[in-house]
């Protein structure tokens, strides 16, 4: 059993309950169909509310893509050097992105994603994640920036597609709320 050098260094963790608020599932899908785009400066107070949301769609501070397919991919650990001559290294913080693929590709749409690419230092507030198969949304309150570009395959017989990703910098995971109904279908 290890022992920390001192004992401010130590944490109890929280019990670990399945089950909580009828949050019981054995198996989560994946597929992210919906991404909510937050202007900077905007922070959503109640992810499940339709009214809340629907209002800073109207207010242009909330944009909606919808009818892609996406992921909330791993996180990157970002670590300190050991603090002693025998420890580990020291975990400070995440960088976590979510890939983003749409195949619509039309004029407006390659436009609308030229503006959001981040090279001139474009930030947003955050996202909204929309858990398809769970209807389900995950709030990333954080700093986003966004890269990507369009790819045209070789044949034919395949699709164009936008391919992006969404970045930022977190030591924690988005939370999942109930999704509300009528925005992100």
């Amino acid at each position: 059993m290890a022992d920390c050098a001192k004992p401010y260094y130590c944490y109890e963790l929280p019990e670990y309950i399945l089950g909580a608020d009828c949050d019981g599932k054995e198996v989560y899908l994946g597929g992210v169909g919906a991404i909510g785009i937050l202007s900077c400066g905007i922070t959503v107070v109640d992810p499940t509310s339709a009214v809340e949301l629907q209002a800073l769609i109207d207010d242009g501070t909330l944009t909606i893509i919808k009818d892609i397919k996406a992921s909330l991919d791993e996180p990157s650990v970002i670590s300190v050097d050991p603090v002693t001559a025998c420890g580990a290294p020291i975990p400070i913080n995440a960088d976590r992105t979510v890939t983003l693929n749409d195949t619509k590709v039309a004029k407006t749409i390659i436009e609308f994603y030229n503006d959001a690419v981040g090279t001139s230092g474009i930030r947003f507030g955050g996202l909204l994640l929309f858990e398809c198969a769970e209807d389900r949304v995950s709030y990333v309150d954080a700093a986003v920036t966004f890269f990507g570009g369009r790819n045209i395959p070789l044949l034919s017989n395949e699709p164009q597609s936008y391919n992006g990703t969404f970045s930022w910098r977190s030591p924690v995971d988005p939370i999942p709320y109930d999704a509300p109904a009528g925005i992100f279908e």
